[in-house]
């Protein structure tokens, strides 16, 4: 029986102990292009969600209420509207039964919307978004104007979800700081 040339069984152990770091390399490269991918569809739905509330503020000012409910998921959507503690007391001062946290409805604000006789216009700054491609958060600021005149501002935060239909809007809070 013949033994292994010296070079060939050195070349055997050669590859032998490159394998498993070639295996981790193609590894790394992997999830790096699978976290590049992530990374992108992640992007990409940020603007999907800038989507949503650019439609949200188009469907407002055009006083469309079906447009504006179709952005939000139909079942267990929530709306709350905090009230400073500055408008609280003013409101106590009017009414003793006023309440600091109040539930509404997107079908409500939706029914508002189409309708209400004034011209709306919400504007948005300080835009936060963040989002795993699933679910997404929005936090910015908000002074909302009718008829040219400033009725509203306050903070608004909106948690999203992306369904089979596209992101739809879950829940919406927000601070008042209504005009006296």
């Amino acid at each position: 029986m013949k033994t292994p040339m010296p070079g060939l069984a050195s070349k055997i152990l050669l590859i032998c102990a490159l394998l498993p770091a070639g295996a981790q390399l193609t590894r790394a490269a992997v999830a790096a292009e699978s976290e590049a991918a992530i990374s992108a569809t992640i992007a990409a739905d940020s603007v999907d969600v800038q989507h949503v509330m650019d439609a949200y503020r188009e469907a407002v000012i055009s006083h469309d209420g079906a447009r504006l409910a179709a952005l939000f998921l139909p079942q267990g959507s929530a709306w709350l509207n905090v009230l400073s503690d500055e408008a609280y007391a003013l409101a106590k001062a009017k009414s003793p039964d006023a309440v600091k946290v109040r539930l509404g409805s997107y079908a409500d604000f939706a029914r508002l919307v189409s309708t209400a006789k004034g011209t709306f216009n919400p504007t948005h700054s300080h835009l936060q978004m963040s989002s795993d491609g699933t679910i997404a958060s929005v936090y910015f600021d908000f002074v909302f104007l009718i008829d040219g005149k400033e009725q509203n501002r306050g903070s608004e935060a909106w948690q999203l979800v992306k369904g089979s239909e596209g992101w739809r809007i879950a829940a919406i809070s927000y601070s008042s700081h209504p005009r006296p």
